[in-house]
């Protein structure tokens, strides 16, 4: 496991998240794949979901819309209330550990690397798992090829967001730890031109290569579709993807 040696306090914590942009667009690329997550839920007969730490709000928005019980929570109270007043279902994480309820599916989606003891969170939520359930995470992998090419410029080092960096093993090792047994995990995308510290202003290429070009560009037909599929099983077997996608139950 790769972390930050400083780890920060609550009130920078505070400050730094405050300034994330709340009303940010979501595309329909990341509907789709919500859409897909919601297919293979459905499936396995899950019809209730917490997404814990819901960010702008928009997969509990649009899972309730799709049939799904959902509610997302946040840590920061002052956050909380203001998707409130957006009409997200969000909750404070003290409301959704005294409460009652259980969840089909935990989602735990780019939070991971965010939280300075992620053992004691994974302990938390395993108490509002149901079984049966699944404990989704996707985080960043530390043994992806940007971060091999890129090095200490790889978009993932990034303090204060991310202080927490994991690999297969060490995600494996954690989640076991923590009571869970993994079902299923994958790595899966790369961006050819990812962030690299010192430019200040994009120039022609790399505005051409963002990251919402690459996703348009792979999906805009069933051939650049395919040949993402390709790429993807590639990094996968490679274990070198972007990100790490894992699903994991409560250990019996």
């Amino acid at each position: 496991m790769v972390f930050s040696t400083l780890i920060p306090d609550a009130t920078e914590l505070k400050i730094h998240y405050s300034n994330y942009d709340r009303n940010a667009e979501v595309s329909n690329l990341t509907y789709h794949v919500y859409d897909s997550w919601f297919a293979k839920w459905r499936e396995s007969g899950f019809g209730s979901l917490l997404d814990f730490g819901c960010g702008l709000g928009a997969l509990v928005d649009y899972a309730n819309l799709n049939g799904f019980s959902s509610v997302g929570t946040e840590i920061d109270s002052d956050v909380v209330e203001k998707l409130s007043q957006k009409g997200v279902k969000v909750r404070e994480l003290e409301q959704i550990m005294s409460g009652p309820e259980k969840y089909n599916v935990i989602s735990v989606i780019e939070v991971l690397e965010h939280v300075a003891d992620p053992k004691m969170v994974l302990n938390q939520l395993r108490k509002k798992l149901s079984e049966p359930g699944v404990l989704f995470i996707t985080t960043p992998n530390f043994n992806a090829l940007n971060r091999r090419i890129l090095k200490g410029n790889w978009r993932a080092l990034s303090y204060p967001d991310h202080i927490n960096i994991f690999s297969t093993q060490s995600i494996k090792t954690l989640l076991e730890e923590c009571g869970y047994k993994i079902v299923s995990m994958e790595t899966s995308g790369h961006i050819l031109l990812d962030r690299i510290s010192g430019i200040q202003s994009p120039n022609k290429v790399s505005k051409i290569l963002s990251i919402e070009n690459q996703r348009n560009f792979f999906s805009k037909n069933s051939f650049t579709s395919k040949i993402k599929a390709f790429l993807n099983y590639l990094l996968n077997r490679m274990n070198l993807g972007d990100t790490l996608t894992v699903n994991a139950i409560i250990c019996k």
